[in-house]
């Protein structure tokens, strides 16, 4: 990566993916026993404070399955793919591939 003197402009993404908590529960310092906010409302936010500095979209969501059972984080990636439309996956466990697929869809669609 080449140092920026601060005169160019750096390039943009147009699109980003954003985690998810599966869920919160527990009652140690670091989790919370409350609800998370809806899918479409956190989109929203991450789009919103984006477009501050450049036209972008959501294109995934990753899922942060840490304390949870595969079978929990499989219902819950299930459930974030149907509502949201978007591909959804927990990194660790199902590797980052559709997650890439949708970066590299979104740049054939820009190419065109």
């Amino acid at each position: 990566v080449a140092p920026r003197t601060g005169d160019e402009e750096a390039p943009q993404p147009p699109a980003e993916a954003f985690e998810r908590a599966a869920a919160r529960r527990g009652s140690s310092a670091r989790s919370l026993d409350r609800a998370l906010a809806p899918l479409e409302q956190v989109r929203d936010f991450y789009e919103a404070a984006a477009r501050l500095m450049h036209p972008c979209r959501v294109i995934g969501v990753a899922i942060n399955g840490a304390r949870y059972s595969d079978a929990e984080v499989a219902a819950e990636r299930e459930a974030v793919r149907r509502r949201m439309g978007l591909p959804a996956c927990d990194v660790l466990r199902h590797g980052p591939d559709e997650l890439v697929d949708a970066v590299l869809d979104l740049k054939r669609q820009l190419r065109k």
